[in-house]
């Protein structure tokens, strides 16, 4: 066999061998893992800031998947846009990195009811594919040792445009973890989930209803966000005012220091014996007016 053909032939392999396990086992570890050693294979380390999409062959091309290489500095300052995902500007990565790689990917129908199904709560039901965000230091180790990055937001929450298939009068976001993890993200509106860091996410709802639980408040992230500017306007203003403050104290102080040493000296000159006079900002020694009367 030629070394093409072998090639073709083993990636080929990989391919179904990973489809089956995603389908008999119903784990996405198997498919998160193909997703991120293509997308660490497409990745073109002398562009930055593109978006460039994720090939996957075999049975695995129903899958959407897109990445981009970013700056870390560029990602603190401008966050960015890949796919579903608007991350915010403020979003610190909790290991160092100078570049990160941000993957998202979409699981479109079948493949998120085969994989995600058993894991949504009794009574409810999963309405829209099941996309997802991960972050990996984008280093030049090999993409088996790059290591997973998680988010720590200083700002506005992650914002997740989610497509559903079926409309529903009160729908919620979900999160999907390992082991079959699976926990409600608060109310779905129109369409947007929000999210603190990476993960797969999707949008659940009950058959009625009336059986509806009452849906967790989306986090006040606009309240927290004013109570925190207030916080620091108080803190800067009250640092402010110490400060200036303390400048008028020591300008007044060094102020009166000045005028007190130029009269002590300005005594000290004029209790000297000798009369003096003082000319042009000079101070001259002047003799008395009185000549001594001649004896003849």
């Amino acid at each position: 066999m030629k070394p093409n053909r072998r090639h073709s032939f083993a990636s080929q392999t990989f391919f179904f061998i990973s489809f089956l396990l995603v389908f008999c086992l119903g784990n996405d570890k198997f498919l998160i893992s193909t997703i991120k050693k293509n997308a660490f294979e497409a990745m073109d380390v002398s562009l930055t800031d593109v978006e460039y999409k994720v090939p996957l062959q075999g049975n695995l091309t129903s899958v959407q998947a897109s990445a981009m290489l970013i700056r870390n500095r560029t990602f603190w300052l401008k966050g960015a846009n890949l796919s579903s995902f608007h991350l915010p500007p403020g979003i610190i990565s909790n290991s160092f990195s100078r570049r990160v790689l941000l993957i998202s990917y979409n699981l479109g129908h079948n493949l998120s009811n085969s994989l995600y199904t058993s894991s949504v709560e009794s009574g409810f039901s999963l309405i829209s594919p099941v996309v997802g965000l991960l972050a990996y230091d984008g280093g030049d180790a090999t993409h088996s040792n790059r290591r997973e990055l998680g988010f720590t937001l200083t700002g506005e929450l992650i914002v997740i445009k989610i497509p559903a298939w079926e409309n529903r009068a009160v729908s919620y976001c979900a999160r999907f973890g390992k082991r079959g993890y699976f926990s409600l993200e608060g109310e779905e509106l129109n369409g947007c989930c929000l999210t603190k860091g990476p993960g797969s996410f999707g949008v659940v709802a009950k058959g009625l209803i009336g059986e509806l639980p009452a849906a967790a408040p989306p986090p006040p992230a606009a309240d927290a966000r004013e109570k925190r500017w207030r916080m620091w306007m108080v803190g800067l203003g009250g640092a402010g005012s110490l400060a200036l403050v303390s400048w008028m104290a020591i300008w007044v102080g060094s102020l009166v220091a000045r005028r007190r040493v130029r009269e002590m000296r300005k005594e000290a000159d004029e209790g000297q014996v000798l009369d003096v006079m003082w000319i042009g900002g000079r101070k001259i020694p002047v003799a008395g007016l009185t000549r001594t009367v001649p004896v003849l």
